[in-house]
């Protein structure tokens, strides 16, 4: 049973790559001589989803902050900082297998312009569908901005087919809700359009999510679970979530 009535949308780092955290925190020590050893930085990577919450990131941009920001700037737009990242287990099949349940609507990244062609590669390197489907955002609320955009107020819109619900895929799920109430806290008006968005938290469980948001948002702690988001894909096909 299919639903192309709505739309998948994932993001990358964290949610279909990983190693960036190791691998960015990997470069900062060699070039801002943070002295962390090798233990260091993969528990730093395990335990924190990005590199700015690691203490030792935090000390040096406090004490340093014009270098860090010169070497967080080399990385971000480096080829080599994303090139060979590994993808997480079941995350290709399962972005497959939604794919006959939905209308793929492509990878939002928080990646770079710069590295646009080094993400394509990686995806066909690892063998994700519609790799040339990518579209980079500034932030988290420009992410749904930019949804908003493509999707509700039709740019990419089929004209003759009526798109109920898109699904965001993204493990900075907690990043895109606090950035949606600030959107609505700036603009009431903007909530018409979270009826028909919802986040799936992807490494979240039912039990970590806020009792109430601006949309809906929906635990995904793994992509081993990712039939049960196809079966919950069904359950709400006639209710548009």
């Amino acid at each position: 049973m299919d639903n192309k009535n709505l739309i998948t949308i994932v993001d990358i780092d964290g949610t279909l790559a990983i190693g960036h955290v190791a691998c960015h925190l990997t470069i900062y020590n060699k070039k801002l001589s943070l002295a962390m050893t090798e233990e260091e930085i993969t528990f730093a990577a395990r335990r924190y989803k990005t590199t700015l919450e690691v203490p030792q990131i935090i000390k040096v941009k406090e004490k340093r902050e014009n270098a860090f920001n010169r070497i967080r700037e080399e990385i971000r737009i480096s080829s080599k900082a994303y090139s060979n990242l590994p993808s997480l287990p079941g995350s290709r099949e399962g972005i497959k297998r939604l794919d006959k349940f939905t209308c793929f609507g492509g990878y939002y990244t928080g990646r770079r312009p710069e590295i646009m062609d080094t993400t394509k590669k990686w995806l066909i390197e690892k063998n994700f569908p519609f790799p040339k489907n990518v579209v980079c955002c500034v932030d988290h609320t420009d992410k749904i901005r930019k949804i908003i955009y493509d999707w509700l107020l039709c740019k990419k819109k089929p004209r003759k087919e009526k798109l109920s619900t898109i699904l965001l895929i993204d493990d900075s799920w907690q990043e895109l809700i606090q950035a949606t109430q600030q959107m609505v806290e700036e603009k009431s008006s903007v909530k018409r359009y979270f009826r028909h968005l919802a986040i799936v938290a992807f490494g979240a469980t039912e039990k970590m999510l806020p009792p109430q948001t601006e949309l809906q948002v929906i635990p995904l702690p793994s992509w081993k679970k990712e039939k049960a988001l196809i079966e919950l894909i069904n359950l709400k096909k006639e209710d548009n979530i």
